[in-house]
């Protein structure tokens, strides 16, 4: 199955793998998909 382009990282890495790998404790796969959604993110926080 391949990944369209808004679902990967600046890496290529896609969101589903860094969730895999944040489930498993991964410190680094946690900090690529915060950079890779900070943006997204803090309109988030700040919009509540």
């Amino acid at each position: 199955m391949d990944l369209a382009a808004s679902e990967r990282t600046p890496e290529g890495v896609a969101d589903a793998e860094l969730l895999a790998g944040m489930r498993a404790g991964s410190s680094a796969a946690f900090a690529a998909l915060m950079r890779s959604n900070n943006q997204r993110l803090y309109r988030l926080a700040r919009g509540a």
